[in-house]
């Protein structure tokens, strides 16, 4: 299940119907609340498939997400979602962990969608001048296979994928202006050990990332970046500890309040129970 608001009268909701494995959407509009009758946008999900969502402008919306036989399938409206273009296959061969999908968007001419092969590669699709082209980032045997992606683009100029490499450690695969499309940097930000599993990553402003991860202990670990210091600096998340650890590998959602400087972040506790953990810029 994920969401995607693109603006303060907008929601878009997408989740795979129980028992049906339809790709299903349900919208909210200021004015008309939650839309009855939404359209099924895609079929024969794979179970646990994550979903890539990206706006790329105030009208244009698309999907992303693993079929049940390893297709990666993909859906998109250009009209404020009145009209889908559904169920259409973007990588029939893609290999893909149905839970590691995920996609951003630098522009609104441009998204990118990424995902771990059943061989721990790391793939990419980016979509520039109404083309799409897929490109191997890193060679089988680079990542977990089991890990989550984590994207962000804080701007035009930048986009960073964020992974748990097969030694436990997190690292990022980065494009910036200036480097061919073809072309991504793989670099560790972290000497901070990682479970393997869920990671999330989030942005207060154009010059801030954070990527938030389970040490196998069970307590949260961030990295921060700033374009000032223009380097990741890693630690514990003060406060995660007994109690307030999170399980290892669970999946973590983070969210930035980018007028008001917050972050805030949820996982599952080592008790089962949901775990909440914030910033408050001073």
């Amino acid at each position: 299940i994920t969401a995607i608001s693109r603006s303060a009268e907008r929601q878009d909701l997408f989740f795979i119907s129980k028992g049906s494995e339809s790709v299903t959407l349900e919208r909210w509009r200021k004015n008309g609340g939650w839309w009855g009758g939404t359209p099924t946008i895609g079929r024969n999900a794979a179970p646990g498939t994550s979903f890539g969502v990206v706006s790329r402008g105030s009208r244009k919306l698309e999907a992303f997400w693993a079929r049940n036989d390893g297709a990666l399938m993909h859906a998109y409206t250009e009209n404020d979602g009145d009209t889908w273009v559904r169920d259409q296959v973007l990588d029939r061969y893609s290999e893909a962990k149905p839970e590691s999908i995920t996609a951003m968007s630098k522009d609104s001419s441009s998204a990118v969608v990424a995902w771990v092969t059943t061989r721990g590669a790391l793939m990419v699709a980016r979509y520039e001048g109404n083309t799409w082209v897929k490109n191997q980032v890193l060679i089988p045997g680079s990542l977990f296979v089991n890990t989550r992606l984590a994207t962000l683009s804080i701007s035009r100029n930048m986009m960073n994928i964020f992974f748990v490499g097969t030694d436990g450690m997190v690292y990022q695969s980065y494009w910036t202006s200036g480097m061919s499309n073809e072309k991504w940097t793989t670099t560790r930000i972290s000497n901070l050990g990682a479970s393997v599993g869920g990671i999330s990553a989030t942005s207060m402003n154009i010059d801030h990332m954070e990527v938030f991860w389970t040490h196998p202990s069970g307590t949260l670990h961030h990295a921060y970046w700033t374009k000032a210091q223009n380097s990741w600096s890693s630690e514990a998340l003060p406060g995660s500890v007994g109690t307030n650890r999170c399980q290892p590998g669970s999946h973590i959602a983070t969210v930035a309040r980018v007028a008001k400087g917050t972050m805030e972040g949820w996982c599952r506790s080592i008790e089962g129970k949901l775990t909440h953990f914030y910033y408050y810029a001073k």
